[in-house]
């Protein structure tokens, strides 16, 4: 015997799966996305250190986060740690220029499919601060990949 579906039925379901499909989306929440200012020619580990009440003061542009790197890679900023997801075509990464010019720094999802010769953003890790767990980091690496394994050994030096 086939029972037939009501109208009444159909529609209960269907709202249910509206309403948990939006509640779902909604509790996770998107993070601000991500402007990286790197000074022209770096190549080396970036370190972000973040809550240091001293540090540099919080800075936007167009919605986004402005992280200007110093000249030696570490940056000890205001900006309370970004736990949110934020995509990856939410985060930009520039060598600064001057006179508010930039150039845009590839940060591919696998640095190897970019020739290995090629100035990107890659090793990217976020994480506490074991030393000061009020502080948490965000380190990566700005380079090619070819050199990786030294530019890893100067992560692993500014690494907290």
């Amino acid at each position: 015997m086939k029972i037939k579906m009501s109208w009444l039925r159909k529609s209960t379901i269907g709202f249910g799966l509206l309403l948990l499909s939006t509640v779902a989306l909604n509790s996770c929440s998107m993070g601000k996305g991500e402007i990286h200012l790197i000074p022209n020619n770096y190549e080396g580990a970036v370190l972000i250190v973040f809550n240091v009440p001293d540090g540099k003061p919080e800075k936007y542009e167009d919605g986004k986060r402005v992280y200007e790197i110093p000249e030696n890679g570490i940056l000890k900023t205001q900006f309370e740690f970004n736990s949110d997801w934020v995509a990856s075509s939410d985060l930009e990464y520039y060598y600064d220029l001057g006179n508010g010019e930039r150039k845009k720094l590839p940060y591919p999802d696998r640095p190897e499919n970019l020739p290995t010769n090629q100035i990107q953003v890659f090793s990217k890790s976020a994480g506490d601060n074991a030393k000061n767990p009020e502080n948490p980091t965000i380190v990566y690496l700005v380079g090619k990949y070819e050199n990786a394994e030294s530019l890893a050994k100067q992560k692993y030096e500014k690494t907290p």
